[in-house]
């Protein structure tokens, strides 16, 4: 009988003497609370995860593991905005691939989604790298940012309806290697929302149509709604992983097309000058929050 990749997990972290690490943006509160009993007594755990009202709002990640961190001794309970990697520890043991904790992608649903965990070892590269990323990125999670996403998650869910239910679902459609097309993104909700616009060209309005198609968002969205699950969308794709990660050291419009060429083989120069114009014109628009393009060189760089 094949074993689960929630069962190897138990077994990884039933099996601990001194120290667990669990990495994953999507966590569940009943998952959790399985995981943390398994946990010897004794043994220190810190979590990462990221919080965003979206997620919340889609019903993907539970803010109640907050709760269930705080009553466990030697729990810490970690955010990292970016947080994309799934991966866990225990001791000098690591498992590692595409799983969150959740009952779907650890097994324990009725209809499971198709996961992967390999195991490792800490020594590993890759995965020294990634828990250093985590150690210098990550803040510790407090009761006031809880009740501020949960309060947006809320108002998220008033305006999205019971759609937002099948959201992240939805999103599983959409290959990985995807660039978007409408160059010109501050004009997407106007056209999601069917408001005519003499702005666009009739091409334009054909690439927002494909890209609001591709991405698979709820209907009836407010604008703020429509921003933050497009945001939250772009971020499943490989190029915005990528792009948003590099953005921490500076990413300059070289490195942006050199990025464009990586995931997509047939691009040539040409192409990849018009995809990463694009590309760089949604960060602006939809992180602008978090990041700003420097008007005299395009640099992409955190916002200061």
């Amino acid at each position: 009988m094949m074993i689960t990749d929630g069962e190897k997990l138990k077994r990884l972290l039933s099996a601990s003497a001194s120290e667990v690490i669990l990495c994953a943006p999507f966590i569940k509160k009943s998952v959790i609370d399985v995981l943390l009993a398994i946990v010897p007594e004794g043994v220190s755990i810190k979590i990462y995860t990221r919080w965003n009202a979206w997620d919340v709002a889609a019903g993907v990640t539970d803010l109640d593991v907050f709760d269930a961190c705080k009553e466990r001794l030697g729990t810490e309970l970690l955010l990292v905005d970016n947080l994309h990697a799934k991966a866990y520890v225990s001791d000098q043991s690591v498992l590692i691939g595409s799983a969150n904790l959740t009952n779907t992608a650890l097994g324990w649903a009725k209809a499971p989604n198709l996961e992967i965990l390999i195991e490792t070892d800490i020594a590993e590269h890759n995965v020294a790298q990634l828990l250093n990323s985590l150690e210098r990125s990550a803040r510790r999670a407090t009761r006031n940012e809880r009740d501020r996403i949960a309060d947006q998650a809320s108002r998220l869910a008033v305006e999205t309806g019971p759609e937002a239910a099948t959201f992240a679902g939805e999103l599983s459609t959409v290959f990985g290697a995807w660039f978007p097309k409408c160059a010109v993104p501050e004009h997407l909700y106007s056209v999601y929302r069917a408001i005519p616009s003499s702005a666009l060209t009739d091409g334009a309005l054909d690439d927002a149509k494909r890209d609001l198609k591709d991405l698979s968002l709820p209907s009836n969205l407010g604008e703020h709604g429509f921003l933050q699950a497009t945001k939250s969308a772009t971020m499943q794709m490989t190029m915005f992983q990528e792009v948003i990660e590099r953005a921490s050291s500076q990413l300059t419009d070289r490195m942006g097309m050199d990025l464009v060429r990586r995931l997509c083989p047939g691009c040539d120069e040409r192409d990849a000058i018009i995809v990463w114009a694009t590309v760089r014109n949604w960060v602006q628009h939809f992180f602008n929050d978090e990041f700003e393009v420097a008007p005299s060189d395009h640099v992409i760089r955190i916002r200061s």
